[in-house]
């Protein structure tokens, strides 16, 4: 609700089932019942009432189009997750809303027994004034030594106190029955052309692309396979 009015919100959801269900605990819970989800908001600012375009390349269609290349990779890579990878392009990030894991998972048929262990999080991937990867200082600290640990052994820089789109504004953390580790990603200074009119594709750096892409891909294949991590 907002102002007295319904919103109505709509998620896009696929998945890769993982091929753990032999590797079960002693409770007979295979890993494939673990879901990793990777997830990117998908709604802008749009066009403002005096006419300006906010055409929200970096904030957030680049998160968006990270998810689905992380998603086309892994589903081409010769070894497939152990665990369940879900995809999720949601919206209500530039209402300052927080991804409502659970409902999100309620809400699909099948989903609903599938135990969130951690969501990855992509805004303002693709530029930058910074020089590195920015870890929220929200997301968890084992999740930001996973990331950290991954972007040395690719030669890639991280910050915890970087600036992401959102930098400075309040945002409702996520909701919905959310105990899973989170990880909050974004390139260091995405925040200077975010809800800006310069927004644009040719702002796009694709070195800046790859570097996290790259990482978050490394990250996501030792979550998706590992049980410890």
């Amino acid at each position: 609700m907002s102002d007295g009015l319904d919103e109505r919100y709509y998620d896009v959801v696929g998945f890769i089932p993982g091929s753990g269900s032999h590797m079960g605990d002693q409770l007979g819970q295979g890993l494939d019942n673990q879901v990793i989800m990777v997830s990117a908001y998908y709604d802008g600012l749009g066009v403002g009432p005096d006419g300006t375009l906010y055409p929200g390349a970096n904030d957030n269609a680049s998160g968006v189009a990270m998810m689905l290349e992380l998603a086309r990779v892994l589903k081409e890579a010769p070894y497939q997750p152990q665990k369940t990878v879900v995809f999720a392009a949601w919206a209500g990030g530039e209402r300052s809303k927080g991804l409502s894991v659970r409902n999100m998972m309620d809400a699909k048929i099948g989903f609903q027994s599938l135990a969130i262990e951690v969501v990855i999080e992509l805004s303002g991937v693709g530029a930058g004034d910074g020089t590195g990867i920015a870890l929220d200082q929200k997301s968890s600290f084992r999740l930001i030594q996973l990331f950290q640990e991954a972007a040395g052994r690719l030669g890639v820089e991280t910050t915890t106190r970087g600036r992401g789109p959102h930098y400075g504004m309040p945002v409702e953390a996520g909701f919905g029955g959310r105990s899973a580790l989170s990880a909050y990603l974004s390139w260091d200074g995405s925040d200077r052309l975010a809800h800006t009119p310069g927004d644009r594709v040719e702002a796009i750096e694709p070195e800046t692309l790859e570097q996290v892409g790259q990482t978050t891909m490394l990250v996501l294949t030792v979550l998706s396979r590992e049980v410890d991590y």
